[in-house]
């Protein structure tokens, strides 16, 4: 083959490769994966205390206060359980 003949197949070729439409794309789809937050992280809390007609004797002040108190210990740990499996300090 010709020297000429060799750069202009070159040079042709080279022409053809940069008028091309059809360029390589990347095509990226972001998918966002929802997990499930833990049953026992969301469970309902325990109700509140109550009595019908309201606390009649001390005894019941103090069970109305033990009652709160664990349904508070209870949301406590829910949250707190929520915030580390949110990976939060």
């Amino acid at each position: 083959m010709k020297p000429f003949a060799l750069t202009s197949i070159l040079l042709f070729l080279t022409i053809c490769v940069g008028c091309t439409t059809t360029k390589p794309q990347v095509v990226v789809q972001t998918v966002y994966v929802k997990e499930k937050v833990p049953a026992d992280l969301i469970a309902p809390v325990p109700p509140a205390w109550r009595k019908a007609g309201g606390p009649a004797k001390t005894e019941d002040f103090v069970a109305r206060g033990d009652v709160n108190e664990s349904a508070l210990k209870v949301c406590t740990a829910q949250v707190d359980g929520t915030r580390k499996w949110n990976g939060e300090p």
